[in-house]
């Protein structure tokens, strides 16, 4: 009898209703972790709210297309992303992505949707466009009007299409572990869902409701209480004691009994709704949240939570805790009750009212209190004899239940995400994707959700719903052509239903990856990565000059902005590097810049060895010569290498000279030496004192390259040289310069050249892009540049404000890249030479005059030319050597460098050395139009005139004429025409000393003035005289038949009189020919 009384004690202590427990939590589960997601698609479909189905979605809505999105590199895009969804949060828009694929290009559009009345849709739109492009500056969106928007959702929601699948995506989304949001590493973006679905037809719906802070709070402090709730029951201990007592008792007893009872109970509630309105003359209806559940279901459900939890925790209690098992049970449901509420939605109400706007409020409250009060006293008299033996014995068992934890985890998890929400936004979000085949829909949908998984995404069931029948997909087709989520009907195990949608609660962040911007370029949307450059004009001293331009206007993230890029004039005179690959708008921003100086009274010079495209946009103008190498296209360019200005000493610009010919001509061994041997063996014979620098013929008398090929001939032949040596150096050298003394090259460096005041002080364009020879065209700009710096050297001056810009394109050819290193000739000439030229533009400054050196490929040019410019204009540059080299002297870091490589047409970095940063300029575009410039030369009459004035001058008294003439007119005439150095010597000596009237004395100065050896050649076997006399006429020159028959004779004679010196046999035919001609004449 004893022991079974024990058993049956024991037993009676573990009372617990385990199965009522498991279901309480399974409840409480479903509703944390949304587990009825899973079992969407076989709900039940809300039917769509008559007000809301009458609404014109179109109204309620501004959409954008995003042609073009740029990223800052240097900038969290997901971060720029949460800044845009909170704005619109706050604006209480929702907001709204749809990519649309029609198999061939993406279309990707965002926007905003207006719910509440009370709210501006056109403040909403403003707001998301605003803060759209100022967090992604330079992105390109074009807003959608009312007729475009109809035509976007007639061709999506196309109701009577029956073959519409639609599939909806359910989850949160999360960053994957360590991921870098870089765009070279980031692996979430929406390139890598339309990358997976290529080439098919379909559209996505990625939607997004703001959630009240109201409704926030509701859930936290709902996850709170059920939390607290449950956390008494998260640990259990349980102790039994057993023993056994005998007692034999004498004594006396007195004892009182007081029980006070006190029961208090408080009840409250409140409800409140609003939403969705619509005036007909019938009344108004407002819901608000469509996409909901409806609050009074969420506390039903809750309370059937917390009437299970109740009863099992009071089973487990026992029949003593009953009391305290119900108020926890209530507190748990109310608890839950709360959650829904806030998750799932709010009531919808509607009066028969014309006033606009519905608003409904109820609160109640209860109370109660009991209380009990008893007494009872009561006195025993016993006597008796006790004899007592006790044994006894105890256990203590602990236990924490495991569901109870997981539950509290989630709870966790999901009070931290709230937090997350109050500081980024609170959204109701799912995606949809609709297209006519089902395995695009399974394969679009699984794509999405696989790329939004990562690191804590389970706080909430992932789950995937497709409606393949007509009559579902109708239904659910009606919610998202009124962007708002679907409503379907769920029943508890209580029998209490509520309505669910496919949303979820996400944060701001959380949205920012679920909406998906792509991070690299898909079809039909580029994106575009930028770097950040300066965006105003800051100099060191802070000091700005009256004098300058404006270049164009600052480039920011892709958009041209109206700040002014402005240059100082004067800082042009340390001169500019202008680079860019081909169709970059090299030549566009040096037009302006030429313009623009030329408005300030700053003249300029062009040489321009390739395209020829200066002169036929400025060459028209009436104050602009144009000069080139074609006399069929335009004036002939006509310089000459050795003559200098009398301020200057010749031997300096013989050695100016010989270090344009380092440059120009491969050079080895002594053939710099041999050359300038024969250069001042020219000036020499010339008539000029190399100690002194005078001429005492003419000072304006300068050898030709036809003086330095007759002396260089002599030089190479007399000196110690081998044979081979003396043929290469024939083969190189005397080459060379022949090639400079005849056919097009020989006009040019001819003696009758240009004015240095024309060439020099004028706008002039120098057209060498007919030239074919490289060596020749950089010959060419080296002259120039030396005859440039010898004449403002005369002008004299230090310091001199800009007067003067020298345009030197395709810098390469003079100012090219030469190796450090010395070659077993001897030292590195070329880099010598080019260092000089370099030293040369720098030091040219101060006479007032400025270069713009621009070349396309500044890795063919010598970093001195590059590092000795104030300002540097830098466009597009694709090659990464040529960026890097320009970059660090323009002082640009790493990733400006690389952005040079992506610059539009006409968008520059610019830098001058006193700015504190670069910055992008998008440069004015040259509106002159480009027309092509003919302008042929005039035939060389001035030479055949002269020729044909001077043999007659010279034959005059040998015919018996007289010929009155200006001997310093014939003097100055003579120095400019073609003639050798010595011929002019000669002649000046002949017609000042000599007397013309004896052949000897002139015979040998025709005969030069003449090309008489090919002439000669083909008379040689001819005996008639009449014969030989047509030959030779014929052969010499055409100009020969202009003059009088008595003077043609009188040439023929001096020529074949010369070459009877010269030939012996030809003696007894000279004087035959004489006598033959004398007897003619008798």
């Amino acid at each position: 009898m004893y022991m079974e009384l024990k058993v049956q004690q024991k037993n009676n202590l573990d009372i617990r209703r385990k199965d009522d427990l498991i279901q309480a939590f399974a409840n409480a589960d479903n509703i944390l972790n949304k587990n009825y997601l899973r079992s969407l698609e076989q709900l039940e479909i809300e039917e769509l709210p008559y007000e809301l189905e009458k609404i014109n979605i179109v109204s309620k809505v501004r959409f954008m297309k995003i042609n073009k999105l740029v990223y800052n590199k240097n900038e969290d895009g997901l971060d720029k992303l949460i800044t845009i969804l909170n704005a619109a949060s706050l604006s209480g828009a929702s907001v709204a992505t749809i990519i649309n694929s029609d198999g061939k290009k993406i279309d990707y559009y965002i926007g905003v949707i207006n719910k509440d009345e009370e709210n501006d849709l056109t403040v909403q739109a403003d707001i998301l466009d605003g803060t759209f492009k100022s967090n992604f500056a330079g992105s390109e969106l074009d807003n959608l009007t009312n007729k475009k928007l109809e035509n976007l959702f007639d061709d999506i929601f196309d109701i009577e299409d029956e073959s519409k699948i639609i599939t909806s995506v359910s989850g949160v989304a999360a960053l994957r572990l360590n991921d870098n949001k870089d765009a070279e590493n980031y692996i979430q973006g929406l390139e890598k869902f339309v990358d997976s679905v290529k080439d098919k037809n379909y559209t996505a719906i990625l939607l997004a409701d703001p959630v009240s802070n109201e409704q926030v709070q509701m859930m936290k402090s709902g996850y709170e209480s059920l939390y607290s709730q449950l956390t008494p029951f998260l640990k259990s201990e349980l102790s039994f004691n057993e023993s056994d007592t005998l007692t034999l008792t004498e004594g006396n007893t007195i004892g009182m009994t007081e029980t006070v009872n006190t029961s208090i109970s408080y009840t409250q509630n409140q409800s409140e709704s609003n939403g969705w309105s619509k005036s007909d003359s019938f009344g108004k209806s407002k819901t608000k949240n469509l996409g909901g559940l409806v609050s009074a279901a969420g506390a039903t459900a809750g309370s059937a939570i917390g009437t299970v939890v109740a009863g099992s925790i009071g089973a487990v209690a026992g029949p003593g805790g009953a009391i305290v098992a119900g108020a926890i049970g209530g507190a748990i449901g109310s608890a839950v009750g709360a959650i829904g509420s806030a998750l799932i939605g709010s009531t919808t109400t509607s009066s028969n009212t014309t006033t606009g706007e519905t608003y409904n409020t109820s609160k109640s409250y209860g109370e109660s209190n009991q209380e009990g009060n008893s007494n009872s006293k009561s006195n025993q008299n016993s006597t008796s004899t006790s004899e007592g033996n006790t044994r006894g014995r105890s256990i203590q068992i602990s236990y924490e239940n495991r569901s109870v934890k997981s539950l509290l985890e989630k709870i966790d998890e999901q009070l931290e995400r709230i937090k997350r929400c109050e500081d980024f936004g609170t959204f109701s979000f799912a995606a949809y994707f609709i297209s006519n085949n089902a395995a695009v829909n399974e394969r679009a949908s699984s794509s999405y959700n696989a790329l939004m998984r990562g690191e804590n995404s389970s706080v909430e069931s992932s789950v995937i719903n497709t409606w393949y029948d007509g009559k579902s997909n109708k239904k659910v087709c009606k919610y998202l052509e009124k962007l708002s989520h679907p409503i379907f009907k769920l029943s508890l195990s209580n029998e209490e239903q509520i309505k669910v949608s496919p949303a979820s609660i996400v944060s701001g962040k959380e949205l920012a990856i679920q909406l998906a911007l792509p991070k690299k370029s898909i079809v039909g949307l580029p994106v575009v990565q930028c770097t950040e450059f300066g965006r105003n004009i800051f100099t060191l001293s802070n000091k700005k000059s009256d004098n300058r331009f404006k270049l164009g206007n600052i480039y920011h993230m892709g958009q041209c902005e109206g700040t002014s890029v402005e240059l100082d004039k004067q800082s042009l005179a340390m001169h500019t590097f202008i680079t860019g690959s081909t169709g970059s708008g090299k030549s566009n921003t040096i037009y302006n810049m030429l313009e623009s100086l030329n408005d300030r009274e700053v003249k300029f010079l062009v040489i321009e060895p390739a395209k020829g495209e200066y002169k036929n946009v400025l060459g028209h103008r009436e104050d602009v010569t144009v000069l080139g190498t074609n006399p069929y296209k335009t004036k002939l360019l006509k310089i000459n290498p050795f003559k200098f200005s009398k301020e200057i000493h010749v031997l300096e610009h013989i050695d100016r000279l010989i270090e344009i010919f380092n440059v120009c001509w491969p050079m080895y061994a002594a053939m710099p030496a041999v050359l300038k041997d024969a250069v001042e063996r020219a000036y020499e014979d010339s008539g000029w004192d190399l100690d002194l620098s005078e001429n005492r013929y003419n000072e304006n008398l300068f050898p030709t390259f036809a003086d330095v090929l007759i002396k260089l001939n002599q030089v190479v032949n007399e000196s110690a040289f081998s044979e081979e040596v003396k043929g290469n150096y024939v083969g190189s050298l005397v080459t060379r310069v022949k090639s400079l003394t005849n056919g097009i090259n020989g006009r040019i460096f001819a003696s009758d050249e240009i004015d240095n005041d024309i060439l020099f002080d004028s706008n002039v364009i120098v057209d060498l892009s007919r030239v074919g020879s490289v060596e020749t065209k950089s010959m060419i700009m080296g002259i120039l540049i030396m005859r440039l710096q010898e004449h403002r050297m005369s002008q004299g001056g230090m310091n001199l404000p800009l007067k003067h810009i020298t345009v030197l394109e395709e810098a390469h050819n003079i100012l090219k890249k030469t190796s450090t290193e010395q070659s077993s000739e001897g030292s590195n000439m070329i880099g010598k030479s080019v260092e000089m030229i370099s030293n040369l533009i720098a030091e040219i400054r101060t006479y007032g005059e400025g270069f713009i050196i621009a070349d396309q490929a500044p890795g063919l040019l010598d970093m001195s030319a590059i590092r000795n410019t104030n300002t540097k204009i830098i466009l597009r540059l694709p090659e990464q050597s040529d960026r890097e080299l320009v970059g660090k002297a323009a002082g640009l870091n790493d990733d400006q460098i690389v952005e040079l490589a992506k610059l539009e047409t006409g968008v520059a970095a610019v830098y001058q050395n006193n700015w504190l940063e670069p910055v992008l300029c998008k440069v004015d575009r040259f509106e002159n139009e480009e027309k092509e410039l003919v302008e042929r030369e005039e035939s060389n009459e001035f030479n055949k005139s002269f020729k044909k004035d001077l043999s007659k001058i010279l034959l005059s008294k040998h015919v018996g004429e007289k010929i009155d003439y200006d001997i310093d007119e014939l003097e100055e005439k003579l120095i400019k025409s073609n003639f050798t150095s010595d011929l002019k010597i000669n002649i000046i000596k002949t017609l000042k000393t000599k007397d013309l009237s004896e052949l000897k004395h002139i015979s040998g100065i025709i005969s030069k003035l003449y090309s008489k050896d090919e002439a000669l050649k083909l008379a040689k076997n001819t005996e008639d005289i009449e014969e030989w006399n047509i030959i030779v006429l014929d052969n010499i020159d055409p100009i020969v038949y202009e003059i009088d028959e008595e003077y043609r004779n009188g040439i023929l004679q001096c020529i074949l009189r010369e070459k009877a010196k010269e030939e012996k046999d030809l003696e007894n035919f000279y004087f035959g020919w004489s006598d033959y001609m004398r007897g003619k004449v008798l």
